[in-house]
């Protein structure tokens, strides 16, 4: 059933993105032209003024006058209103143009702590842990990641690198000069895609990313996660614009799409085992936003609020690597988070020309808070007489980091950005990796 609930979303969202790109665009009001009437009167006051030399010129270029502008108040979304937009080049706009929050998170599935070979096989005497990566290694969707409080239509690319996000030990007990310790980076690349829809007032936003392959192995385990994230739709909607500011909220789909991670125990009698984590639970992802970027002052503000509500377990299954089918162990439930963004940044350089090449350059900051809201779950078996438990082995934690970065805006619709992301906390419950390095490309269209 949850099968053809995804697909039903997945339709329903990907027929709403269709219909967006075939909405027509709103008419222009026509200008007015004077009435005969008028013309004669404005031809009696001239003719008091000035010879008839001048008369037809002046008339005819008070005739072509346009007539005068509509209100300055923002109309968005108003029957009728005129679009705003060329199709050519985007218009020189502070909200759309304003930088996206570049983000700071990653977290694994769990961890999987477990203890020697009970059965007495001579090669199974080794413990240790290893952090299993969920989805594939590409962590839990965030909606402040390459993101603004403003609905845009834009291609997106973004790389990640995490430093040391993943560990792994292996110690044989007779023997623990032997032990095998591993840490291993995250390398991710998300390609993505937001359209407007609704005269601009909603958006939907398409996410897909792609890992770097990363193994783990010693002489009694091998782990393999795959490289496939979890695809992740998101529905924003726009519920105030000013000049000034803008505020969203929306909801995000966290679709498992992601790979599965399996762990091979070479040591098991009578022949190798395999644990498998499956990658199977739903996340939905309730969120607001808030965007302020005067036209006249030189700073910009970023802000969200999220929560990540994991729908489902997921399965944990054990069999033989090369035998029957495996054996359901139990399920494992992510632990629901919380996280607040806010960001800051300051205008280097920003011009209207629209023959420049670079449009605006920015410097940002930004500090990101994650908690989660309840306490992890545990999943305890055996297989073929080696014990494990599999849990958050921090339990409830906080994790605070900062991010700074740049932007350089080209053609004012182009966008290339980079920033670094460093953990503010010292132990290791109050960080998931070292450090971040950031690329993010974005092209509005």
């Amino acid at each position: 059933m949850g099968g053809k609930l995804n697909r039903h979303i997945v339709s329903l969202l990907c027929c709403s993105l269709a219909a967006a790109w075939v909405a027509p665009a709103s008419a222009q009001s026509p200008a007015t032209e004077p009435t005969p009437a008028a013309r004669d009167v404005q031809a009696d006051l001239i003719e008091e003024e000035t010879d008839g030399s001048d008369l037809d010129v002046y008339l005819a270029t008070a005739v072509m006058q346009p007539a005068p502008a509509a209100s300055s108040l923002s109309t968005r979304g108003a029957a009728g209103a005129p679009a705003a937009r060329s199709s050519a080049r985007p218009s020189v706009n502070r909200l759309a143009s304003a930088p996206d929050m570049f983000g700071d998170f990653f977290m694994s599935g769990g961890n999987l702590n477990f203890g020697r070979n009970n059965s007495g096989v001579p090669n199974g005497q080794n413990a240790g842990s290893f952090t299993v990566p969920g989805a594939g290694g590409s962590r839990r969707v965030k909606i402040a990641e390459n993101n603004k409080a403003m609905p845009t239509d834009r291609l997106i690319f973004s790389y990640n690198h995490f430093e040391n996000a993943l560990q792994f030990t292996d110690t044989p007990l007779g023997n623990p000069g032997a032990a095998v310790r591993q840490t291993s980076p995250i390398d991710r690349c998300t390609i993505g895609i937001e359209k407007t829809f609704f005269d601009g007032l909603w958006s939907c936003e398409v996410r897909m990313p792609f890992v770097s392959e990363f193994d783990f192995q010693s002489p009694a385990m091998i782990g393999d996660g795959g490289k496939v994230g979890n695809l992740a739709v998101i529905i924003k909607r726009l519920l105030v614009e000013d000049e000034d500011f803008a505020v969203v909220m929306g909801l995000g789909i966290d679709i498992p799409t992601g790979s599965d991670f399996t762990l091979d125990d070479l040591t098991a009698p009578p022949a190798p085992s395999r644990l498998t984590f499956h990658n199977d639970s739903l996340h939905l992802l309730p969120y607001t936003g808030f965007l302020f970027a005067g036209d006249n002052r030189p700073y910009f503000i970023n802000a969200f609020l999220q929560v990540d509500v994991a729908t489902a377990g997921n399965r944990i299954e054990a069999g033989p690597v090369n035998g029957p089918p495996a054996q359901l162990l139990g399920r494992f439930n992510e632990q629901n988070l919380l996280f607040a963004d806010l960001g800051t940044g300051y205008w280097l350089h920003r011009t209207d020309d629209p023959d420049a090449t670079l449009t605006s350059l920015a410097a940002l900051l930004e500090f990101h808070y994650t908690t989660s809201l309840q306490d992890t779950d545990v999943v305890v078996g055996d297989v073929q007489g080696r014990p494990f438990n599999y849990r958050n082995n921090f339990n409830r934690f906080d994790i605070t980091n900062v991010t700074t970065g740049v932007q350089a805006r080209f053609w004012d619709n182009t966008s290339i950005r980079v920033a670094g992301v460093f953990p503010l906390g010292s132990r290791d419950d109050q960080r998931f990796f070292d450090s971040e390095v950031q690329v993010q490309i974005n092209r509005q269209f």
